[in-house]
């Protein structure tokens, strides 16, 4: 798994995405699978990403990445076809 994780983080410049690969190299390769799984199924409002519980240290991180965010939200919309964040999200 750390093979793919390294190969992914040789290709991109995204600081998002190298980001999220650093605090995942940082795990044991055994834990990487499920915590990932985790994330997927619970989210980060479960509490396991420790670095975005509080809302302070969540404004931080959007303020670091937010370009990266809103193109990342960009190609969500264009993706789906969606005009808005509304009709993406709901009321989340």
């Amino acid at each position: 798994m750390k093979e793919q994780i390294i190969a992914i983080q040789s290709e991109t410049t995204n600081k998002l995405t190298l980001n999220v690969i650093d605090s995942l190299l940082d795990r044991e390769e055994k834990e990487i699978k499920g915590y990932i799984e985790d994330l997927m199924q619970h989210g980060c409002q479960s509490g396991m990403v420790s670095e975005l519980i509080y809302y302070h240290d969540t404004v931080k991180f959007y303020e670091e990445f937010k370009t990266e965010i809103k193109a990342m939200l960009k190609e969500s919309l264009e993706e789906t076809g969606f005009k808005s964040p509304k009709e993406l999200f709901g009321d989340k």
